[in-house]
């Protein structure tokens, strides 16, 4: 495994960028949900909550992003309900306890398949989630409308207080790289927040699909692993 410094960070980001552009020839990701180890790496993971999806509709970006017009909910469906968000974090040793990948799923159902999830912004930016702040959010529609109202009402509020600071940090955990946020507390809607990977960068999100053409899951790649392991291994 590579210590983590700047000059390793560059091989890091090589590799992450040559993973992203390879898409979607991508690794198998259910094994990094079934597993304890892979390619030397141990994995664990974690439900950190159940998010209610009542339109259907999921939106999934930096949550600082949720004021912007750019961020659409994604094309496809899904029967509403409240469903399982799971997190597999990595020990990447002195790059930490990162997490790998962010999943959430809707049934039990084997997966056959896997497609690039793309929302309904009509640019080039469907397709994937930019991160700016080391955190990606999962919400439904109606949530993140929550959301995007209640960070223009702090910031016209409080110009001069920082959201993160003041309100979702008391929902995140110091050790624990993830929280659930409930941005209206006359609302049940919770959005829930993961960190992302080794922070900041441009993401991509896959639904996978059962033997029918139905999503099972849809899960959030942070790029910590190629077809050849870690990203941060030392050959």
């Amino acid at each position: 495994m590579l210590e983590a410094n700047h000059e390793n960070f560059r091989t890091v980001l090589e590799r992450r960028g040559a993973y992203a552009k390879s898409l979607p020839d991508h690794v198998w990701f259910p094994r990094f949900f079934d597993e304890s180890t892979i390619d030397g790496v141990a994995i664990e993971t974690v439900e950190v909550g159940r998010l209610p999806v009542p339109s259907g509709r999921i939106v999934l970006a930096d949550p600082f992003y949720f004021t912007a017009e750019f961020t659409q909910p994604l094309r496809r469906r899904v029967p509403p309900g409240d469903y399982p968000v799971v997190v597999a974090f990595a020990d990447l040793h002195t790059w930490g306890r990162r997490v790998a990948y962010a999943r959430l799923q809707f049934s039990s159902a084997q997966i056959v398949s896997w497609e690039l999830a793309e929302n309904t912004d009509a640019s080039e930016l469907n397709v994937f989630i930019g991160v700016d702040s080391g955190m990606v959010c999962f919400a439904d529609l109606d949530a993140a409308h929550i959301l995007s109202r209640a960070l223009k009402e702090f910031e016209l509020n409080r110009p001069d207080g920082n959201y993160y600071d003041d309100v979702l940090a008391r929902d995140i955990p110091a050790d624990a790289n993830w929280g659930e946020h409930r941005p209206d507390s006359g609302s049940p809607l919770s959005v829930i927040l993961t960190s992302s990977g080794l922070g900041d960068g441009v993401y991509f999100a896959y639904w996978g699909l059962d033997e029918n053409g139905v999503p099972a899951e849809l899960v959030v790649d942070f790029q910590l692993f190629d077809k050849n392991g870690s990203v941060c291994r030392s050959n």
